[in-house]
């Protein structure tokens, strides 16, 4: 019996398996086999380090962008800035 966080195909609702259906669309129009392979490859802990790059990545990008847009802003600015737009998952 396929199992989803817990649950069952046949418990699951019509959304629920819908939206299951389009996250593993999205998984593969996003990665290629082999960066699906080496995401399946990795421990938690590998994945955790992975990710924690990239979110620090995104806010050194995010603090470049401000420091160019807004080049009178201070640095104290442009980190609170960069807290708020983090902290609320903003673009």
């Amino acid at each position: 019996m396929s199992r989803m966080f817990g649950t069952s195909l046949g418990e699951m609702s019509g959304i629920e398996i819908e939206n299951s259906k389009r996250q593993k669309e999205m998984s593969r129009l996003l990665l290629d086999d082999k960066q699906t392979e080496a995401l399946r490859n990795m421990t938690p802990a590998e994945k955790w380090k992975a990710s924690m790059s990239l979110y620090w990545s995104a806010r050194s990008l995010k603090t470049a962008f401000l420091k160019r847009e807004h080049p009178e802003w201070t640095d104290q600015m442009i980190q609170d800035q960069v807290n708020l737009l983090f902290s609320e998952g903003h673009d």
